[in-house]
């Protein structure tokens, strides 16, 4: 969805004189309303994507589950992200969030006409309240104004016109870890109590899976390696040498063993670093087990395994995320990407000292501004993260 170049134009040059107008005339009628003291007895929260973005975003529907225990959560996503609800933890026995609504904008930019429809439903649900989690694209701020709730909450971005549509706002600043930056937009719907420890709950028939997929353990560590970032996540891979050279290392020195994971489009990347690693001259314990797990998986069975492995290496992609929430040593390799934003945070939330982040020594890192906007197409920052460097990360977390 990120890179849809027509979605973006629409986006911006529809979305934001929408976002105008309809947000000057919420904020009229906002004058002639009178707020209520009451709990809110339905909720909207809007998250389209991504993967990653809805594993860091559970503390938050955490927090507003616990301030409102018998509300009526409703979450909007989209076909990108509604496989990670599966997995989401529940709070006195009640889940995150008890309503999904699908929206894939793409259907709708094929057949508009069916739009309005949409709109009608969900305004005709009466919200109390909506948080738009979402801070760059201004559909969702646009939902937020139809659904027309009494008290709207979203991100106030530089640059971005989304703020209009709401009376409750939040900076989302760039040095701020994102798990925070989701806290503090749910503080203002009152909902501050929560550790920041983003945990899935995974189902035990994926667990099993998981182990029958899994090699057996050769006396050292499992580590898996996710050396893919999806279809746009290049700039943000580490190159599939230097894994092969951390690889050698693991084996020779750790007598680990090792599991490639990625998405069906990673599959031959991971082979390739495979085979380079299995190839007799270059096996240095014949009894290593490398293990190419990558394929495809729905989202319970993939965290599942990143759950059986001991640690995880991979660049900030969905996976980083999804390892830390299941309970896995990460090491996180960012390139264009700010670690203070998107670092690994793990079951004993922001200050927990289970994970590694190693950054590029390049002077222009980080880059990446909202998520899909890079500083440059050369992107020579990855291949800059040593080895050595890696090595001992992954070490030191196995002390």
């Amino acid at each position: 969805m990120r890179a849809n170049l027509l979605m973006k134009k629409l986006d911006r040059w529809l979305g934001i004189p929408l976002v105008l107008l309809l947000g000057a005339c919420l904020r009229v009628r906002d004058l002639f309303c009178r707020e209520s003291t009451t709990d809110p007895g339905r909720l909207l929260v809007s998250k389209l994507s991504a993967v990653g973005d809805t594993v860091v975003l559970i503390p938050a529907l955490r927090a507003l589950r616990r301030r409102y225990p018998a509300a009526q959560i409703t979450f909007l996503c989209s076909s990108i992200n509604v496989d990670v609800t599966g997995c989401f933890p529940t709070v006195g026995g009640r889940r995150l969030v008890d309503d999904i609504i699908l929206w894939d904008l793409a259907a709708y930019a094929k057949q508009p006409w069916t739009l309005l429809p949409f709109l009608r439903s969900l305004r005709a649900c009466r919200f109390d309240v909506t948080i738009d989690f979402e801070q760059w694209i201004r559909a969702t701020s646009l939902v937020t104004a139809v659904v027309g709730a009494p008290r709207r909450f979203g991100f106030r971005t530089k640059g971005q016109h989304r703020h209009y549509a709401y009376n409750g706002t939040v900076a989302a600043p760039p040095q701020q870890h994102e798990v925070r930056n989701f806290l503090a937009l749910a503080a203002l719907a009152d909902a501050r109590d929560d550790d920041g420890a983003p945990r899935l709950a995974l189902p035990s028939d994926a667990l099993a899976w998981a182990d029958a997929q899994l090699p057996p353990r050769t006396g050292g560590p499992r580590i898996a390696f996710h050396p893919g970032c999806g279809a746009t996540g290049r700039p943000r891979e580490w190159p599939a040498a230097h894994y092969v050279e951390l690889g050698r290392r693991l084996l020779a020195e750790h007598q680990a063993t090792l599991v490639l994971t990625g998405g069906p489009g990673e599959r031959d990347l991971a082979e390739r670093i495979r085979q380079a690693l299995a190839a007799p001259s270059q096996t240095p314990n014949p009894k290593s087990e490398i293990q190419n797990a990558a394929g495809p998986t729905t989202f319970a069975q993939f965290a599942a395994l990143l759950s059986r492995c001991d640690i995880l290496v991979c660049g900030n992609t969905g996976a980083l995320h999804i390892g830390a929430a299941a309970g896995t040593h990460v090491v996180g390799l960012h390139g264009p990407t700010n670690p203070n934003k998107w670092g690994p945070v793990g079951g004993d939330g922001l200050g927990d000292r289970g994970h590694t982040v190693l950054q590029s020594s390049i002077w222009c890192s980080p880059c990446l501004d909202l998520g899909f906007e890079y500083g440059c197409d050369t992107y020579p920052c990855m291949p800059l993260i040593e080895v050595a460097r890696v090595y001992q990360a992954v070490a030191g977390l196995m002390e």
